[in-house]
């Protein structure tokens, strides 16, 4: 198991009038589709010769716990890495490569204290349908503070990331108390 990066966000939302507030987590990646051979591809120059189908999975994004949880789980066999070395002719050496990317886990935790789940909203940016899970200030303030806690891991399982980020969310509690001094 190694750990990649461990950060937590902490938003101070200052309003000149008491005043109910709403976060929203958007996310796009909603359902399972194959990326055309076309310019989609040639965000990751790893895949734009990739002569097979390159499939992007959804991530998982619920209201959980009085936030929202947020996350993606690369499948234990990642092709990508395998490709990777047959690009660059590194055959040889594939036992010396680390996989980094089979297993891994990263997303996160949006919550705020005072803050309730607040159902769902969808859109589009540009031409991307997104989807956005909210929450909303139980009552009117003149701040609030949202925390967003995130998470990357190469966990054995998903329930070994979700216990990690779960004590990283309680940490956040202390820390954003430090944050606001």
């Amino acid at each position: 198991m190694r750990s990649v990066a461990v950060q937590s966000v902490f938003a101070a939302l200052p309003c000149a009038l008491a005043t109910p507030t709403t976060a929203t987590y958007e996310n796009w990646r909603l359902t399972e589709e194959v990326l055309p051979d076309d310019t989609r591809r040639h965000a990751s120059f790893d895949i734009v010769a990739y002569p097979g189908e390159v499939r992007l999975s959804p991530d998982n994004v619920s209201h959980a716990d009085g936030g929202v949880l947020f996350y993606h789980c690369n499948p234990p066999d990642n092709w990508l890495g395998e490709l990777k070395i047959r690009q660059q002719g590194l055959q040889a050496f594939r036992d010396e490569i680390p996989d980094d990317l089979s297993n891994r886990t990263f997303g996160g935790f949006m919550t705020s204290d005072g803050f309730q789940p607040d159902g769902e909203t969808t859109g589009v940016y540009q031409t991307r349908e997104y989807k956005g899970w909210q929450l909303r200030s139980g009552k009117p303030g003149r701040r609030h503070h949202l925390r967003i806690i995130t998470h990357i891991e190469q966990a054995a399982t998903l329930e070994l990331w979700e216990k990690k980020l779960v004590e990283l969310k309680d940490k956040s509690k202390t820390d954003s108390k430090a944050a606001r001094a």
